[in-house]
């Protein structure tokens, strides 16, 4: 498979997705919320032996993927290039790819968020994606309620465990995650982080875990910003352990 036929997959889904969330939660598209986040095909994605798809918790911000400057939640083309020119500009990546050649060059981030994903895309090829896919449009707290996690993530299309299934990664890094969005998501994973509900913690307390469930390593960390205020435990350096542990010797680069 070739990079091009797993962007048509993509879009194919996202358009399913939409019209989903038309029919059944158009509340969503509305001037509160951000644009969906469409996830891109990363360059030299399908010769990679190490795909590695970063998940955040939700986007972020005013803009809303384009969303401030009336681009519609119906421009997945567009908002897939914005999500290149993001992640090809923080990686610090060639922007010159044919899937997406419009690409606009955006100013370094230096967050704890885009620290951490340079320091992980030594290991292998990366993807960028977010459980929350919408995010409430805020300048400071942007994620939604329990109660819109639970609407958003209640349609019948599951897009984040759509997504996995389409880009195949062999690795899966959470940047922090919604026990309620992952229960609905990847109930397999849930199960494992959460064996007795949500108010269970003990699996993932002050800890980064690893399962390997269906051919996938996936691992749950928390986000960026607390892990690097975290000094004594020093956070940051066990994802990225937990990460190289998982990952052959042979694959990965300097750090």
């Amino acid at each position: 498979m070739l990079e091009k036929d797993i962007d048509l997959q993509l879009k194919e889904l996202y358009e399913k997705w939409l019209d989903e969330v038309k029919e059944k939660i158009p509340e969503f598209l509305g001037d509160k919320y951000s644009n969906p986040y469409y996830t891109c095909v990363p360059q030299n994605w399908c010769s990679s032996s190490v795909r590695i798809l970063i998940v955040g918790e939700e986007g972020n911000g005013v803009w809303g993927r384009g969303k401030r400057d009336g681009v519609s939640a119906d421009k997945i083309d567009q908002i897939q290039t914005f999500c290149w020119s993001s992640l090809s500009s923080y990686l610090h990546l060639n922007v010159g790819y044919d899937l997406y050649p419009n690409a606009e060059v955006f100013s370094d981030n230096r967050s704890p968020f885009w620290n951490r994903a340079r320091r992980i895309q030594h290991y292998g090829t990366c993807a960028w994606t977010n459980q929350d896919t919408i995010h409430v449009k805020a300048k400071r707290k942007c994620s939604l309620s329990a109660e819109e996690r639970r609407r958003l993530h209640s349609i019948d299309i599951k897009l984040l465990s759509q997504e996995i299934e389409i880009l195949k990664p062999t690795h899966v890094v959470l940047f922090g995650w919604y026990g309620l969005s992952i229960q609905m998501e990847l109930p397999k994973l849930y199960e494992e982080l959460y064996p007795n509900g949500l108010d269970d913690n003990h699996i993932w307390k002050n800890d980064v875990v690893h399962r390997e469930i269906d051919g996938i390593h996936y691992i749950a960390s928390y986000h960026p910003n607390w892990g690097i205020r975290q000094k004594k435990m020093n956070y940051e350096a066990m994802v990225i352990k937990v990460l190289a542990e998982c990952v052959p010797s042979n694959q990965q680069g300097d750090d």
